[in-house]
C-alpha cells in the first residue's frame, strides 16, 4: 500500500525540531517555506534533542490534520 493509496490523509506540514539537536536546517527550511508561501507550522522544542523530545505538540498537529475518506 502506498501514501496515496491510503484513505487517511495529513493535511498540513509541522516541522518540530530540538534546539539540542542543531535546529539550523530546519530553520532554514522553515524560511524556505514562508518564502514561497507555503502554509505550515514550526515548533522548536527548547530541551529537545534528536530522539528525547515530547511527542504531544506532534501527535496534536497529526490529530488536527488528520483527513479521512469514508469507506464503501
Amino acid at each position: 500500500m502506498t501514501a496515496f493509496s491510503q484513505p487517511e490523509r495529513l493535511n498540513g506540514i509541522l516541522i518540530f525540531h530540538g534546539q539540542h539537536d542543531n535546529p539550523g536546517l530546519a530553520r532554514d527550511f522553515d524560511k524556505l517555506l514562508s518564502d514561497r508561501g507555503v502554509e505550515h507550522e514550526y515548533l522548536e522544542e527548547v530541551n529537545g534533542g534528536h530522539c528525547d523530545f515530547l511527542f504531544t505538540p506532534v501527535v496534536n498537529f497529526m490529530s488536527a490534520h488528520l483527513v479521512g475518506e469514508e469507506q464503501p
